[in-house]
């Protein structure tokens, strides 16, 4: 699972990258273990902790969560990660659930651009 997930950063780091990020990736075994707001939330299969003044980040796994999907989903939810760190000034300065949309949203439309450059189109 670890080699899945980091075959995905590798594709997508950039996004964030070239901004002049850098973040860590862990890998947490059970779903309890991981860190405590997200530990609590069933649905949640990975977390970012970030501080942007510093442009550094923490990317946690839910290792036990991500088995459950399948390659692209997986994908998706690096991407997703990913897009929390890129739109993280915004966080704590808009309401979750439209900080939520808006990173869903750029995450889907940066998948949407990979799919058409892949197809040629």
């Amino acid at each position: 699972m670890r080699t899945k997930i980091r075959i995905h950063i590798d594709k997508w780091k950039w996004i964030v990258t070239w901004l002049g990020w850098r973040f860590d990736i862990y890998y947490v075994e059970k779903h309890k273990d991981m860190p405590d707001d997200t530990s609590r939330d069933k649905g949640v299969n990975a977390s970012v902790y970030s501080n942007w003044s510093y442009l550094k980040a923490q990317i946690y796994f839910s290792l036990e969560k991500c088995m459950d999907y399948d390659d692209k989903e997986l994908e998706e939810i690096v991407l997703h990660e990913l897009t929390h760190i890129l739109l993280d000034p915004l966080d704590g300065s808009t309401d979750s659930e439209v900080l939520e949309y808006c990173v869903t949203s750029v995450q889907r439309v940066l998948s949407g651009l990979a799919a058409n450059n892949n197809s040629g189109a």
